[in-house]
């Protein structure tokens, strides 16, 4: 679809009453109406154009007569010193050749078709004369003046019989269709910017629906990932490591618990025997002690404390004195095997779990579709963003607006009423 079909319908287009009196034009013929009525109508004016050009030519004839008298006119004062008087025809010849550039730049057209664009030049061309002879035309008038007076008179002439050009232009609202056609250069740039944009926009919303419908098969396959038999073993090992490891944290937490209540009493025996590193190390860490006494010596210095307790050579208060021997009959050989033995069976189960967790690959896959949903739904967010902003940013009523006041301008130009299809 080219930018010209964005005005034409899906279905038929219905002509009422009002649009059957107007002349229906085709976008994409516009440009060749134009240049129809613009020849129609300098056609209609020939005669008055051949009048304007041929005073204008004869115009210009009279100023190169005037320059060439000019050039040969005499210094009448001749008081003047030898210096000034080279100055003066040094000035004189740049102001002549800055009005012989102006005639070689303005000389009229044959191809009446491109009046407009010689009226330009023209009144660009004699705004730059003027200000560029200002000077040498003041010095001029002191020293030739009646040959000088000659020359701006013609001048004068020239501006007059290009602005009567001019005013015949306006008059016949010739001038009015060189601003149709600018008027419809923009319109078609305005209108292959909307081709532009529905083409982006139609890619865009394309990319969204595939990426959409790419996105339903992702979370399907996330379904049957997760209701396989394989994931439903890892849900089931995942709960049995938490399990296994709460019941880790409890047994030791009851050991840790266990020897901090008698923390003072192992101080005070690793006070009377420095050198003993096995009660240092139940004093540093019970649970990795214990790992390391595969015999339970600490049971030895537990007897050796319970006696010097009692027998007051380690001296507590009486209610810390009782509590502690309360937690020192509690650790005995049973306790601390059976501890060992649960802690070897529980860190076993564990790892087995743990390998057979890593060698699934039900996770690896579950993440791959996670991560592969995120970057869709992000990338998503964007192109909606992005559609929005274009749509806001562009002016869709713009389109009507020029349409309509080409179609105003037009009618105002000619007698027919035309409808832009």
């Amino acid at each position: 679809m080219g930018f010209f079909d964005i005005f034409k319908k899906k279905q038929e287009i219905r002509i009422n009453n009002e649009e059957s009196k107007n002349k229906l034009i085709k976008i994409e013929e516009i440009e060749n109406y134009l240049d129809s009525i613009y020849k129609n109508k300098i056609n209609s004016i020939n005669s008055d154009l051949f009048q304007i050009k041929s005073e204008y030519t004869g115009e210009i004839k009279k100023l190169e007569e005037n320059l060439q008298k000019l050039m040969v006119a005499e210094i009448k004062n001749k008081a003047i010193p030898p210096r000034a008087i080279q100055m003066t025809l040094s000035n004189r010849e740049n102001y002549v050749n800055n009005i012989y550039s102006f005639i070689s730049q303005n000389n009229i057209l044959e191809n009446y078709e491109k009046i407009n664009l010689f009226i330009i030049k023209f009144e660009k061309s004699i705004e730059d004369l003027s200000k560029s002879s200002v000077k040498s035309h003041n010095i001029m008038q002191e020293i030739y003046l009646n040959e000088t007076n000659a020359v701006l008179l013609n001048i004068k002439n020239l501006d007059k019989f290009v602005l009567k050009l001019k005013n015949l232009l306006n008059d016949n609202k010739i001038n009015q269709i060189d601003i149709l056609n600018e008027k419809h250069k923009k319109f078609i740039k305005e209108l292959e910017k909307r081709e532009n944009l529905d083409k982006i926009l139609k890619e865009k919303n394309s990319f969204l629906k595939n990426n959409i419908e790419e996105i339903k098969i992702i979370e399907k396959n996330l379904i049957k990932l997760e209701n396989s038999s394989e994931y439903l073993d890892f849900k089931k090992n995942s709960q049995l490591i938490i399990e296994i490891d709460q019941e880790i944290n409890q047994k030791e937490s009851y050991i840790k618990n266990l020897f901090s209540q008698i923390e003072p009493a192992l101080k005070k025996l690793s006070n009377m025997d420095e050198n003993n590193q096995e009660i240092k190390e139940y004093l540093q860490n019970s649970i990795h002690a214990i790992k390391n006494d595969p015999n339970f010596k600490i049971l030895i210095y537990i007897g050796k404390i319970k006696n010097l307790i009692i027998e007051y050579k380690i001296d507590f208060k009486n209610d810390k004195r009782k509590r502690i021997l309360i937690e020192l009959e509690k650790i005995n050989y049973e306790l601390l095997n059976n501890f060992d033995i649960n802690m070897k069976d529980l860190n076993k189960n564990l790892d087995i779990l743990r390998e057979k967790m890593k060698n699934l690959k039900i996770i690896e896959l579950i993440n791959n579709c996670n991560k592969d949903l995120e970057n869709l739904k992000l990338t998503n967010v964007q192109y909606e963003k992005e559609i929005q902003k274009m749509k806001k940013d562009f002016n869709y009523t713009l389109i009507d607006e020029m349409k309509n006041d080409i179609e105003s301008n037009i009618n105002n130009v000619i007698e027919d009423k035309i409808k832009i299809l």
